[in-house]
């Protein structure tokens, strides 16, 4: 079941992130270049890749806490879907 959440939380999160990124350029919305130059719009989030490959290497070094570890995980990537939805409706 935690496998299985947080499968759906990377799904929801990919999701958001491509969502964003299709609305802002169907709106022509510049990319300040905060992130440096881009080929596409970055839409920031709680979660990013470095988290990612840190909470990877927590359920190899933690395998029994993985349910715990993976709730936590999902909740965090769905909170950034939910603040990228947030932000595409500015």
């Amino acid at each position: 079941m935690w496998a299985a959440l947080l499968l759906a939380s990377f799904v929801c999160t990919a999701s958001s992130f491509l969502g964003r990124a299709v609305l802002a350029v169907q709106r022509d919305e510049p990319d300040d270049g905060a992130r440096g130059t881009k080929s596409f719009f970055h839409a920031a989030g709680i979660i990013e890749g470095t988290e990612t490959i840190v909470a990877f290497i927590l359920f190899c070094l933690f395998p029994m806490a993985f349910p715990w570890l993976a709730g936590v995980f999902a909740l965090l990537c769905f909170g950034t879907a939910a603040a990228r939805v947030l932000e595409a409706k500015k």
